[in-house]
């Protein structure tokens, strides 16, 4: 497994240009042999682990899709360790306690960490931003890095929210674990600064086809809803029923004021396996209400949910006649 020679993918001449000190092998810098033995000592290990050794032993001789896949996973984690370790992630108390998290038994610290490293080559990789780590937020807490901008550095928070698909019915969309990342990071940033959330969401429904952003719209926005008018004098109806659009989401919901102004904008990254190839998706929601916005040119190509007319529409979606 650790001689297998290197993938020379893609995905990592994107991050050739960044002259932080990389390790040569930085995935088994990393996950180095100690460090997979005592994972494989866990005694009934979970799910997520068995998935998370069987993409670090995965090689080139099984031709089956699922080992392609599994390659391609291995390819990708590669690529996100290379930027975590170009931008200094690794550096210093706080990369003591990152590397702590990829390598433990901890499911929830180990995704949370490789969600930093894939935002961090996605910003800094896809993006071609320049990322500084560690910058201070709120109080005594650190963030995970800083967009490097002219008009004013941008700081950037992670969260990986998850809820596993089981085998009974469930109802609902998962919104409230975006929210609750939202509230999180609201009370990590430190007011007048512009401040990034990047979520990186593994939920029960993916929330990133056209048709599943409901989700993210009724986490941060609204929601349709059907309003029937009312005759005060009758207790009945007034007039049709029609649909209008409820400003129910944390960024505009009012307690009277507005309380989400210190998150300048909401940043949802997903990835995906295609030919052999994993490969990001990402959608934005600017918050209307923000204390220090974000510049909108920089994040051309990502589908946006703005407000067009009095309407609440995503950018890649025809305005409605």
């Amino acid at each position: 497994m650790f001689n297998e020679p290197r993938r020379i993918d893609t995905l990592k001449a994107e991050m050739e240009r960044m002259i932080h000190m990389v390790p040569a092998e930085p995935l088994w810098n990393v996950f180095t042999r100690e460090v997979i033995a005592n994972l494989r000592q866990m005694r009934s290990p979970s799910q997520r682990l068995q998935t998370r050794l069987r993409i670090l032993d995965a090689g080139g001789l099984n031709p089956s899709p699922l080992n392609c896949e599994l390659r391609a996973y291995k390819a990708a984690w590669e690529v996100y360790l290379t930027a975590a370790f170009a931008i200094g992630l690794f550096d210093g108390p706080y990369g003591v306690e990152l590397r702590a998290r990829l390598t433990g038994i901890d499911d929830d610290n180990f995704f949370s960490a490789i969600s930093e490293c894939f935002a961090a080559w996605y910003l800094a990789g896809r993006r071609r931003l320049e990322l500084v780590p560690r910058p201070k937020g709120q109080g005594a807490k650190c963030l995970e890095y800083s967009i490097k901008c002219e008009s004013g550095d941008i700081n950037v928070e992670v969260k990986a929210p998850y809820r596993p698909l089981g085998d009974e019915f469930f109802w609902g969309d998962d919104a409230d674990l975006l929210e609750k990342a939202l509230q999180s990071a609201n009370r990590q940033f430190a007011k007048g600064q512009r401040n990034l959330l990047v979520v990186h969401p593994r939920l029960r429904l993916s929330i990133f086809p056209q048709f599943c952003r409901t989700p993210i719209e009724r986490a941060f926005i609204g929601e349709d809803v059907i309003r029937i008018p009312l005759n005060p004098a009758t207790g009945g109806p007034a007039g049709p029923a029609h649909t209008a659009f409820k400003q129910s989401g944390r960024f505009v919901k009012l307690w009277p004021e507005p309380r989400h102004t210190r998150i300048s904008a909401v940043l949802c990254l997903n990835e995906y396996e295609e030919g052999g190839e994993v490969k990001p998706r990402a959608l934005m929601v600017h918050n209307p209400n923000a204390e220090m916005p974000l510049p909108r040119d920089m994040w051309q190509g990502i589908p946006e949910f703005f407000l067009d007319s009095n309407q609440w529409r995503w950018s890649d979606e025809e305005a409605a006649a």
